[in-house]
């Protein structure tokens, strides 16, 4: 299978799966009335819109421009972002949208809400890594960068004694 293939896979996935995602949750109803579930739900979305501000933010002040495209496909023009959050975490998007997949569908309650945000936070684990070695590739200062940065969660630093 050729890469461009692969890329264009990825691309459908991720739209069915957001897609099938949200008319899930179009059509179900919150099953949850206390306000510690409405707390934790939130608090998942707000951390999910946070990071996502967080990593355009970031990639505004390098590149000049807060467009991301959703392809695995490195854009021409475009510097690796390393700074901000990205000097923590690889992929802040992906985590961006999984925080807010997971907070709506845990408040959704509903098994299919809940199946399909599983499905997506696999779905771009599988994609992140797809997308590292066409980055690799682009970017000979990637492989470093890697080595000392987590892909969704921040890397804890290692003391050596």
């Amino acid at each position: 299978m050729t890469e461009k293939t692969r890329i264009n896979i990825f691309m459908t996935l991720q739209w069915l799966f957001l897609g099938g995602f949200t008319v899930c949750i179009a059509i179900t109803k919150p099953q949850y009335d206390i306000i510690s579930a409405w707390i934790a739900c939130g608090t998942l979305i707000a951390s999910g819109v946070a990071v996502g501000i967080a990593a355009l933010m970031a990639h505004r002040k390098i590149n000049g421009s807060i467009y991301i495209k959703p392809s695995p496909e490195p854009r021409e023009a475009v510097e690796l972002v390393t700074q901000g959050i990205y000097s923590r975490i690889r992929h802040p998007i992906y985590l961006a949208v999984s925080l807010i997949v997971a907070g709506v569908a845990i408040f959704s309650a509903h098994w299919t809400a809940i199946g399909f945000a599983v499905v997506i936070i696999i779905f771009y684990t599988c994609k992140l890594r797809f997308e590292e070695r066409l980055l690799i590739r682009k970017y000979p200062e990637y492989a470093a960068y890697r080595k000392d940065t987590g892909a969704l969660l921040p890397r804890i630093p290692r003391h050596s004694s």
